[in-house]
């Protein structure tokens, strides 16, 4: 038996449903969408790579060659670079365009000097130097903003840092004929490249010339302690010309050879002064009328050679400015004067008193010579005390005035004097009217002695009692100054006949010879001195104060690093002819010596110290005081 599904027929097909294809569908799709996704991605990635290697490819050379003050900016991080290069290191610590070709931009910001030159600038002159650094580096390599815009433009440099380069570089390119390089800031082509604005680019709280390297100064210079800011007549920036200045102009050494020489002779000078000034203060009638003139002029004599002994042991405790941080306690720049330097002061000042002292004195025994053998008056020595007074005053008023209007200071050779602009109102103008008419008038007493020895001699008649009558001048009884050969009426009237007036003539120098070389050596003394510290030291000091065009070779010729000898060579037409220097010098170092040839080397002073001492010591206190050196001067 069968059943009704049994029946049924087995191969008979049932009909699709159309949802069965549609999720099939959806799961094909669901499938293949992370597939498409990735390839996306992929594409988007290989679309961005080629876009960023294009911005951090340097500029070609073709580009840098364009002004980088103007450079094509962008704002944002993707236009800037980091400076790598050298000049401008630790001054451009900012992003830079980098549109900028720092290699080809090393070349166009290099200084326009020699390393010779650059080497002179960053020694003498570091704010110079460095100012002139930042400069070429700031105003060449603008700033570049990273947090601004496209078209943000770059920060540009700020005026202070050209006016710096104006204010502290105007003189050293100057001295080396490189006055083109100076930026003018006024100029409109470097007004287009610096900005006015609080913005502006800068190098804030460094001090200026602290990124200069220290380079020692050139040969035959030294550095100023004080710094660059510091002005002085010797100074090139901060190397200055070692004190004394003048001893750098001649050849190494020359100048301290001869400051050593004229201090040994001076020294030399002063025991003699001392020796004559000793002789007429001990010994008897030698304090009387008018031998006591003498006395006079050797004290001050003296006191003018000895001043030598301040500037010993060495004469640069003279000549340079005191310092107390110095090692040695003197200024290496700096020049002496009475204000900063005690020592330059006190002699500077005994200098005055005692060189008016000695001439006005030595004039005095001229004009009491002339009033004498040619008036016949002796006014002199009835207003010995007046006329004193007057030789004691003057020196007094023209020191007093050099101390006031402070012109003690150093100026050449070994000692302190006065400024060359106050010398001749102060020392020579009023000792060349002590010396010039007394040199006059010694011709004077000298031709009037001799024409009337010459005319009494034709005479035939000779009164042998005005032999009896003595000028003071020698003799035996007047105590006079001038040796056994001194004037007196009997030496000069007397005379036999027939004589040849020649004769006369040798024995009226034979008279006065004394006085006569006195007024000689101070004429020749004065000239000389004289022709040097106006026409030659005055000459040198204004060319050094106004820096002229010779002085400023000398200091090329140290910056080429060329030895002193050389450059002394280079200037020698401009610095005083050291031949006068040397005889104006030695000159005034010889007076001593001079005047005791003059007074003290005779015989008769050492008869006279043999007796004084025996009679000092006991002996001979009854000696014959008819002794023909009794009273011998």
């Amino acid at each position: 038996m069968t059943t009704p599904s049994a029946r049924r027929p087995a191969t008979a097909p049932r009909r699709s449903s159309p949802w069965a294809f549609l999720a099939l569908v959806a799961l094909v799709a669901l499938l293949l969408a992370p597939l498409a996704a990735a390839q996306k991605a992929a594409s988007t990635t290989a679309s961005s790579a080629p876009q960023r290697a294009v911005v951090t490819t340097m500029p070609t050379s073709k580009q840098a060659d364009s002004s980088p003050l103007t450079p094509a900016t962008s704002g944002n991080s993707a236009q800037c670079q980091t400076y790598s290069g050298e000049l401008c290191t630790g001054i451009v610590t900012y992003p830079i365009p980098a549109t900028i070709d720092v290699k080809a931009m090393a070349t166009l910001v290099a200084p326009p000097m020699s390393q010779l030159e650059m080497e002179a600038l960053q020694s003498m002159y570091p704010m110079c130097a460095d100012a002139f650094r930042r400069w070429l580096c700031l105003s060449n390599l603008p700033k570049c903003d990273l947090q601004g815009t496209s078209t943000s433009p770059p920060t540009r440099v700020c005026l202070g840092v050209c006016t710096d380069v104006e204010m502290y570089c105007r003189e050293p390119f100057e001295l080396r004929n490189r006055s083109s390089v100076l930026p003018i800031c006024s100029d409109p082509k470097v007004q287009v490249v610096v900005d006015k604005s609080s913005s502006c680019l800068a190098m804030a709280n460094v001090t200026l010339g602290s990124l200069v390297k220290n380079v020692p100064c050139p040969q035959a210079l030294v550095r100023n302690p004080r710094g660059e800011r510091t002005k002085t007549d010797t100074c090139f920036g901060q190397c200055c010309l070692p004190c004394p200045a003048i001893n750098n102009f001649y050849p190494s050494g020359q100048i301290e050879t001869l400051n050593f020489a004229s201090m040994i002779v001076r020294c030399v000078s002063s025991v003699l002064s001392m020796y004559l000034m000793m002789s007429y203060l001990l010994l008897p009638n030698k304090r009387k009328h008018p031998a006591i003139i003498v006395l006079f002029f050797a004290v001050a004599l003296t006191f003018w050679m000895g001043n030598i002994w301040f500037s010993f042991p060495t004469p640069r405790q003279v000549q340079c400015a005191t310092d107390a941080s110095s090692p040695d306690g003197l200024d290496p720049i700096i020049q002496a004067t009475h204000a900063n330097n005690v020592l330059c002061g006190i002699q500077g000042t005994f200098l005055m008193f005692f060189s008016h002292l000695t001439i006005i004195w030595g004039t005095y025994l001229v004009l009491n010579l002339h009033m004498t053998a040619v008036w016949r008056s002796n006014f002199l020595e009835r207003h010995f005390h007046v006329t004193t007074l007057v030789c004691w005053i003057w020196p007094i008023v023209f020191t007093l005035l050099a101390y006031f209007l402070e012109a003690v200071q150093y100026e050449s050779g070994a000692t302190c004097l006065i400024d060359n602009e106050w010398a001749n109102r102060l020392f020579f103008y009023p000792v060349a009217c002590l010396i010039f008419p007394s040199f006059i008038l010694h011709l004077v007493t000298f031709f009037k002695i001799a024409r009337a020895s010459m005319r009494e001699s034709a005479s035939q008649e000779m009164s042998t009692s005005r032999g009896d009558t003595t000028t003071g001048y020698g003799g035996s009884g007047g105590g006079g100054y001038s040796g056994g050969g001194g004037y007196s009426g009997s030496q000069t009237m007397s005379g036999g006949t027939g004589k040849p007036r020649g004769r006369h003539v040798v024995k009226a120098v034979k008279v006065q010879w004394r006085a006569l070389m006195l007024a000689f050596i101070m004429l020749l003394t004065f000239s000389a001195f004289w022709l040097f510290y106006w026409f030659e030291l005055q000459g040198f000091t204004k060319a050094k104060k106004d820096k002229e065009k010779w002085f400023v070779e000398w200091v090329k010729c140290m910056m080429e690093d060329k030895s002193q000898d050389e450059c002394a060579q280079n200037v020698k037409p401009h610095v005083p002819a050291f031949p006068l220097m040397v005889l104006s010098d030695m000159m005034v170092a010889t007076g001593g010596v001079w005047i005791f040839v003059i007074f003290g080397a005779r015989l008769s002073i050492i008869y006279e110290w043999r007796t004084w001492f025996a009679d000092t010591c006991g002996g001979r206190r009854n000696r014959n005081r008819d002794d023909p050196y009794a009273n011998y001067t």
